[in-house]
Parts: C-alpha cells; structure tokens; sequence
C-alpha cells in the first residue's frame, strides 16, 4: 500500500513538473503577446509584428491559436501599410560627400535585396520637410538652417527583415555619418 501512495505521489511531482515546464514559457508568451497587443493600439506596428514573431518562434504551438493569428494577421497588414510610406533605413550622410558619391550608394542600395527605392534628400529638402513639421513652433523654426541639417538617402524596402544586412554592408562608407532604422532581428 505504501509502495502505490508512493508511486501515486512520485507521479504527481513529476506531472507538475512538466506541467510548470510546459506553461512557463507560454505564460512568458502571453505577457509578450499583451505588450504586442498594447503596442499595436499604439500603432507601434514595426515593433507589435516583431514580438509577435519572436512569440510564434518560441511557441509554435501558437500558430494553431486562432485569436493569436488574427492578432499576427493584424499587425502584418499594419505594418505592410506602414512600411509602404516609411523608409526602413535613412543614412544620414556628411558634408564631405561628393555627387559621384551618392550616385554610386544609391546605385549599390538598389541593387541589394528587399531595396525597392532609394531617395536622396539634399539639405534644402530636409529644411523644407522640417519647416513642415515645425510650422506651429516659431522658435524652432528660427533655431535651424540648411547648414545644420544632413543630406540623407531614405531606404525603402519590401523586406524590413533585410534592414539590418543592409546597414552591415554599408556601414563602413567613409561618407555615411550615421543610420537609423528598426532592430528587427528575431
């Protein structure tokens, strides 16, 4: 008798225990899920779709959750939205660059995978866009000219997933100051 409470309780602990193996992670799942969830209210959708991919990856098994995949479906065409009139990355360039310069980026960005269109945007443009987007603040309309400003090229892209291999490979150019653009790697 004692011999089968034993067992019985030997079969309990270890029925638990893959239980708290199993829901741990999926409960770590659902908080990400909550915060992609918030987030797309947010219309954050680059970082929303993100999360809900790393949450598919780490539990495939939420592929088979329908409320799940409407939620992925959801922030997927979002995102598709978002990224037609947002460039993935933007090159900020320095004062030194030569025409030849940025004619042979924008040709070498063209030609990299997910690229789709590259758009060089001269100093005058950048104060005129900043112009635009200040026009309700007189001082910070006053504080800022051409000079200040850099030249950029805006990098949109079908696939924001090659964002990052795009920025690796030309990073290194001599006359690109800086890029921004999401972290996407999953």
């Amino acid at each position: 008798m004692k011999e089968k409470k034993l067992l019985q309780v030997i079969s309990l602990i270890i029925l638990l225990t893959i239980l708290a193996f199993v829901f741990a992670p999926y409960s770590r799942l659902n908080d990400k899920v909550a915060q992609a969830d918030l987030v797309m209210k947010g219309m954050g959708s680059v970082y929303a779709f993100k999360v809900y991919k790393q949450a598919e990856i780490e539990w495939p098994v939420l592929k088979l959750n329908l409320d799940f995949q409407r939620k992925v479906s959801e922030s997927k065409k979002v995102f598709s939205e978002y990224k037609k009139n947002h460039p993935a990355l933007i090159f900020f360039l320095k004062d030194t660059v030569t025409d030849q310069q940025i004619q042979s980026i924008l040709d070498e960005l063209y030609k990299m995978d997910g690229v789709v269109k590259t758009k060089f945007v001269s100093k005058e443009e950048a104060l005129k866009v900043y112009r635009e987007r200040n026009k309700q603040d007189s001082k910070l309309l006053n504080l800022v000219n051409r000079d200040v400003l850099p030249m950029s090229i805006e990098i949109y892209m079908d696939d924001w997933f090659k964002a990052n291999d795009v920025k690796t490979k030309t990073k290194s150019k001599e006359f690109v100051d800086n890029i921004i653009g999401p972290n996407l790697d999953i």
